[in-house]
């Protein structure tokens, strides 16, 4: 999310509250990998271990990436419509549909590449001109690296990914260029073996961007973390479907004008459920909402920091195995 940019913007280093946030997201994986060790010392038998992974993880936990990416050789076809709504006044809607190829030359590497749509609708936002209409979006990719896959012997996994990505339509609908480059450390667990799964992402996203209608070219960043649990449904309760995954993921995500993160523009924390569905052994469907909760904008004294983040956002995966 890019950063506006103003002579009140803040700038003051990283926020005590943004600090305690982050130190509570610590906190939390420190417990993750405790009472994970804790869970799997218990476990009985054998037999029960080799049923705990019974799904991929990557898409179960909403906006919140899972560390799993599939077997060697897996080919995949994502849909993906991603949508952001609501400002302080008037009607902001925008979003993107994104069709992305994902290939895995391993099973410790996953390759995407992608191509997107962009809409919008704006009509009396402030700071906003009023803007509706579709374009082509931009391109991107994302390298996915499984620095350690979950098992047995390690019920912790680990996986770093980096998506590089060029768009030209900004969130404000106004045609620009930007580059960005969010990388994510990923790590994820099983709670409860085949049942609650848990997932914790540590977010870091500089971008260049410029409008097209000027000359000036931005450095923001974005920093975030989130923590997401998904829990499995029994068999008897999906309806016809392999597997239904329902679970709600928190993040917090903070603003800044420079790549340091040393200017602070604003922070924001989200909170909403999610949805999985495996149909069956090719297709998929994954869906979120979020809701901002709580957040400051470095240069509004309101409660909500809806320059640099949207009130609500939500998101739909239909993926296909071939």
């Amino acid at each position: 999310m890019r950063a506006q940019t103003g002579p009140q913007a803040a700038r003051s280093p990283i926020p005590a509250r943004a600090r305690e946030a982050f130190g509570l997201f610590a906190a939390l994986a420190a417990a993750l990998l405790l009472s994970t060790a804790n869970l799997r010392a218990q476990e009985a038998d054998s037999e029960a271990n080799e049923k705990s992974r019974p799904l991929e993880t990557k898409n179960i936990f909403g906006f919140t990436s899972g560390t799993d990416i599939g077997p060697d050789q897996d080919r995949e076809m994502e849909f993906e419509t991603n949508l952001a709504f609501g400002k302080r006044n008037g009607v902001y809607n925008v979003g993107s549909q994104k069709a992305t190829l994902e290939v895995n030359p391993t099973d410790w590497l996953e390759i995407d590449t992608g191509f997107s749509g962009a809409f919008d609708r704006i009509r009396g936002v402030d700071g906003l001109n009023d803007r509706s209409g579709a374009n082509f979006g931009g391109v991107d990719s994302k390298f996915s690296f499984v620095l350690v896959h979950r098992s047995v012997e390690t019920p912790v996994g680990l996986t770093v990914s980096i998506e590089p990505e060029w768009s030209r339509v900004s969130e404000a609908g106004r045609l620009n260029w930007a580059f960005s480059a969010e990388t994510r450390i990923i790590v994820d667990t099983e709670l409860v073996p085949a049942k609650l799964y848990a997932a914790l992402n540590a977010i870091y996203a500089p971008e260049l961007s410029s409008d097209l209608e000027g000359s000036a070219v931005e450095r923001t960043a974005r920093l975030g973390v989130s923590a997401a649990l998904a829990y499995s449904l029994d068999p008897a309760l999906t309806l016809g479907a392999k597997q239904i995954v329902l679970g709600a993921e928190l993040e917090y995500e903070t603003a800044h004008e420079n790549f340091g993160l040393t200017r602070f523009a604003g922070d924001a924390l989200f909170f909403g459920p999610t949805l999985y569905v495996h149909f069956n052994d090719r297709l998929f469907l994954a869906a979120a909402i979020s809701t901002q909760i709580t957040g400051r904008q470095a240069s509004d004294p309101n409660l909500f920091d809806l320059g640099n983040f949207t009130r609500n956002k939500a998101q739909m995966t239909i993926g296909v195995d071939f």
